[in-house]
């Protein structure tokens, strides 16, 4: 044998024995070895699960906290999981202690099922109690252990993640909102906007300003695979070389945002408003920042981020107060006679008002071929405008109202913001309604008349603002003229590690009416005159040391003259706007009291408490803020001094 079939055998016996190898390994893994594989395989399966990411906490404007999370237990169905689902649902119904029929119409789960929705998650049951869970933990080991086997909770899972929290609960239901399970419509707006952020099970957004900065508040869910078997435990393969299939994409947390909203006024506001039906709105009359914006009734956010029961939603929903109205943006109402500044504004710039004239009132107005009265029967006798603002005589505007007429009438109030949304929540809006002879024709089917300017110029027919839209009406007399764009953002960031960005906003435009600087302040006095003078119809919120400006308004529910269907409330509504410091004011104040009576009676002691609470604010931050420079100055001067010791001293040692 030659060298060369020498070296030919080595290499094929090389060859055999590394097939033989092979042939080894294939025979053990797929003879020896093969029902242990085919058993892993049948009992594993790969699982995404999102990491949810942290909801943006909402801060007031001194930094107190509104809305945070806070971490809760929570029982999750996946649907994927399920082999049984009768078995799974009577296992649910006896650890969530409800009917298996409430659960099925509740959420679904064979229906789903018959879909083909397998990728669904959902949330049972949130901020389990640790003696809910240990139940559960318990009966999981039971099922697991086979010592139970009419139980299955093979697609149940328990997890440790945040949920919302609103530590000042129903005083700020209505501005603040609350979290629940998407809507299909919210989805697909969403999927246009940003397709795959959001998913059938995520929470979101429903009312207030969870909804309308959603996209700011809500982060970006991360998500780790894992390996589980057919009991959702995970599997540990660290033999596999499957790195590349067991990801992990980490969470990125949503925005937080700082508001303009004062804490401790709208915590005032709120109970100064116990035991009525009303709103109360505050606004810098400055820049439009909104200080608070207060519903009551209100909803209490908590309770509806969690799962509710049909029963108690139909209860809420029945609730005639009408719980989940908004009503400082979501209702409407007649200006009443809130709406006479407009008059003087109107009368004055297209000089059908000479402010040194007098007006009669002698109890009633004959025109149109009737009577219109005056609140105060037996009349006001000769006043100015002065005089009829501050006692709101009837007569002296009813006459100013017929020389304006519809059309000047109504370009002016929507120079003033009203009958039109305002849009500081993606809630429904009312736009209220400005009518004009236009209006008039296409939905009364007849011409504007005579009788349509009387009852305009007093703020009652067709005339409906609501209250955030008076706040800005009154800021226009507040500020000199500007309409405001009101809002709530101030500032946000992107996590606690970085500074405040603040928020750019529209700033307040200049109102094109053809009032003068000397009119304009008419207005002003005689709105200081309705609270501070003698007989003025808003003195119940007056001040000591702080001159407000105001106006009452009491609006007619019932027409004169008719009685109310029964079981309707008949009640007028009490209006009062005002603003203060006089001088140089500071906050622009709305005050809606539903089926109240006057606003001179009702609605202004309200603004009188908020106004005080306001200032004593402002007067403690003023305190705190001087102190604070007192102590820096002391700082500096003692720093000053040990430089010139340590001077004296370095002099005298050199020497």
């Amino acid at each position: 044998m030659n060298l060369f079939q020498k070296r030919l055998l080595v290499f094929s016996l090389a060859v055999l024995f590394a097939f033989g190898l092979i042939w080894l390994k294939l025979f053990k893994l797929q003879v020896l070895e093969a029902p242990h594989y085919v058993k892993l395989s049948q009992d594993t399966s790969l699982r995404d699960r999102r990491l949810p990411a942290l909801r943006g906490k909402i801060l007031d404007r001194d930094g107190l906290i509104l809305a945070e999370n806070r971490p809760a237990w929570t029982l999750i169905l996946e649907l994927a999981e399920l082999r049984q689902a009768d078995q799974t649902l009577k296992s649910l119904s006896h650890l969530l202690n409800q009917p298996e029929e409430l659960l099925e119409e509740k959420f679904k789960i064979k229906l789903k099922i018959r879909n083909h929705i397998y990728n669904e998650r959902i949330l049972l049951m949130d901020s389990l109690s640790y003696e809910e869970l240990a139940k559960i933990l318990a009966r999981y080991s039971l099922m697991q252990s086979s010592e139970d086997p009419l139980w299955d909770l093979r697609g149940i899972h328990w997890e440790l993640r945040p949920t919302r929290y609103y530590p000042y609960g129903q005083s700020l239901g209505h501005l603040l909102g609350y979290l629940r399970t998407i809507s299909n419509e919210d989805l697909e707006a969403w999927n246009q906007e940003e397709p795959g952020r959001f998913s059938q099970q995520d929470q979101t957004g429903r009312k207030g300003l969870e909804r309308t900065f959603e996209g700011l508040l809500r982060g970006y869910d991360g998500f780790e695979r894992s390996l589980v078997d057919a009991h959702g435990r995970e599997v540990d393969l660290g033999d596999l070389d499957l790195g590349d299939w067991l990801k992990r994409e980490e969470p990125k947390s949503g925005q937080d945002l700082q508001l303009t909203l004062d804490l401790k006024l709208s915590q005032v506001a709120y109970s100064a408003l116990e035991g009525k039906v009303g709103a109360v709105v505050a606004i810098d009359p400055r820049d439009g920042s909104i200080l608070t914006m207060i519903t009551r009734p209100s909803i209490d956010p908590v309770e509806m981020s969690r799962p509710i029961s049909y029963a108690r939603y139909a209860e809420l929903q029945s609730n005639p107060d009408k719980i989940f109205l908004n009503r400082a943006t979501q209702a409407a109402y007649p200006p009443a006679s809130t709406f006479k500044m407009l008059l003087l504004a109107a009368g004055f710039a297209e000089k059908k008002l000479n402010p040194q004239e007098r007006i009669y009132c002698g109890g009633h107005y004959t025109a149109a071929g009737r009577n219109w009265g005056c609140w105060k029967r037996g009349g006001h006798g000769s006043l100015n405008f002065l005089q009829a603002l501050k006692g709101s005589c009837d007569v002296f505007f009813y006459k100013v109202g017929e020389r304006l007429g519809g059309e000047v009438l109504a370009r002016y109030a929507r120079y003033l913001g009203l009958g039109q949304k305002t849009h500081v929540l993606k809630d429904y809006e009312r736009s209220g309604l400005v009518p004009d002879p236009v209006w008039i024709k296409e939905h009364r089917k007849r011409d504007w008349d005579l009788g349509d300017s009387l009852r305009s110029a007093i703020g009652q027919g067709d005339y409906l603002v609501s209250p955030l839209q008076m706040a800005v009406f009154v800021s226009a007399f507040a500020n000199g003229g500007y309409r405001v764009h009101p809002y709530f953002l101030k500032a946000k960031r992107d996590d606690f590690r970085q500074a405040w960005h603040l928020i750019d906003h529209e700033a307040p435009e200049k109102i094109p009416w053809k009032l003068s600087d000397q009119d304009y302040r008419r207005i002003q006095q005689a709105m200081e005159e309705v609270v501070n003078a003698p007989g003025g119809t808003g003195g119940r919120a007056r001040l000591e040391k702080i001159k407000v400006a105001g106006k009452t308004g009491t609006a007619q529910v019932i027409t004169l003259g008719k009685k109310a269907k029964s079981g309707v409330k008949d009640k007028d509504h009490a209006w009062f706007v005002s603003y203060a410091p006089a001088e140089k004011p500071e906050i622009a104040l709305a005050v809606l009291v539903e089926h109240g009576g006057g606003g001179g009676s009702v609605a202004a002691p309200i603004a009188k408490k908020v106004f005080e609470a306001y200032f004593k604010e402002q007067e403690e931050k003023a305190k705190q803020l001087q102190e604070t420079e007192e102590k820096i100055k002391s700082y500096q001067a003692m720093v000053k001094d040990f430089k010139l010791f340590n001077w004296l001293w370095l002099g005298q040692t050199s020497s």
